[in-house]
């Protein structure tokens, strides 16, 4: 996300001031990677090694480190995640984070996001087809 046109342009508009105080921020990143044909499994580790990563680096770039973390997971056998939703409390700010590496295979990889705050909202998406 920091080297990504869509995350360097969100940055700056948030750091500009121009929105005013900022209300939550979330991103998504929902990848159809096991069970694709032709894509191995751990293509991407799970859910929450890999595809979250990027949005956990980007929030850290753009707010610094957030006072408290919570996550939530549906459990597997294996200890990896499949999908996970992940709030992050930025003293007021809310964020929050959805990875997945379990969507359809007829879904596209998708990553998305949305920044709310007094003065309006931001949002970006950007696909990759099936």
């Amino acid at each position: 996300m920091r080297v990504a046109e869509p995350g360097r342009r969100v940055r700056e508009i948030v750091s500009s001031g121009f929105l005013g105080r900022l209300l939550a921020v979330s991103v998504e990143r929902l990848w159809p990677g096991l069970g694709v044909a032709g894509t191995p499994g751990d293509h991407h580790g799970d859910a929450l090694e890999e595809l979250a990563l990027f949005d956990f680096d980007w929030l850290v770039w753009c707010f610094g480190m957030p006072r408290t973390i919570t996550a939530m997971a549906p459990p597997r056998a294996d200890g990896e995640v499949d999908h996970v939703l992940v709030g992050l409390d930025y003293d007021g700010m809310k964020a929050f984070v959805e990875a997945s590496r379990v969507m359809p295979s007829s879904c596209p990889f998708e990553i998305r996001g949305r920044v709310v705050a007094e003065r309006g909202a931001l949002t970006w998406r950007v696909g990759f087809p099936p």
